[in-house]
């Protein structure tokens, strides 16, 4: 949770609709504060703070202004029964439901079938928080929705992988094992390895030219498919 809102992110994430109001006024007078921050952090953010969260005293000031209230918090407390219904309540006004052990596969191959190459881990957790939000599912707890992340994108690339092996030959494929494989100085030195490919040609000279053109040879020797990775 951000500690420093300006103010029209305030006006924007943090003012109340009528109806929004109507739920806050039917609690206890000494819970609209508190239950009006949790509500709006929920529509905000998809998931609930920590029972014993604190929130920044702009926020505090800004929606006692709106409730007419004096400038004050009380926090739930990790014992306080009350932040369960109030939780439960405010799920069910947004049409939320709390995530269960099936959304956690089903998410994941979600992921797997909505990444793209150029995804990072951090734009891949982000579309997964946007689909929680759009299925109407609470956010798990940060720990799970890494976790959940993480096997998405292993069942991408394992569907990469097998799509990339699908389409290479036999001798594609042999070739590029030796590539990879370690050997001894003495064993196979007309193949050149994958670190020796990767390598920079270093001071350019007749000998380098001849050393890259014979990189090159051999890649083309693969016989990779041109549109390989068209998809």
């Amino acid at each position: 949770m951000k500690l420093n809102w300006k103010t029209e992110e305030l006006e924007s994430f943090f003012r109340f609709t009528p109806e929004e109001l109507d739920l806050i006024y039917q609690r206890r007078r000494d819970n609209w504060t508190r239950f009006a921050i949790l509500l709006k952090i929920f529509q905000v953010k998809g998931d609930f703070p920590e029972a014993d969260f604190t929130p920044p005293k702009r926020l505090i000031n800004f929606v006692a202004d709106q409730l007419k209230l004096p400038k004050t918090y009380k926090s739930y407390g990790l014992n306080d029964k009350t932040i369960k219904r109030d939780r439960a309540e405010i799920r069910l006004f947004y049409g939320f439901r709390e995530v269960t052990a099936d959304d956690y596969d089903e998410m994941a191959a979600w992921l797997a079938k909505n990444l793209s190459h150029t995804d990072t881990p951090s734009s891949a957790k982000e579309k997964i928080i946007h689909r929680f939000k759009a299925i109407k599912v609470e956010l798990p707890k940060n720990v799970r929705l890494e976790r959940t992340v993480s096997t998405g994108i292993n069942i991408f690339e394992t569907e990469f992988y097998k799509s990339v092996s699908s389409q290479l030959s036999t001798d594609a494929k042999a070739q590029i094992d030796r590539f990879i494989q370690p050997r001894l100085d003495s064993e196979e030195n007309d193949i050149i390895q994958l670190h020796q490919i990767k390598s920079d040609p270093g001071r350019i000279g007749v000998k380098t030219i001849f050393q890259e053109i014979e990189k090159l040879k051999q890649v083309r020797e693969l016989n990779i498919p041109f549109d390989l990775f068209k998809d």
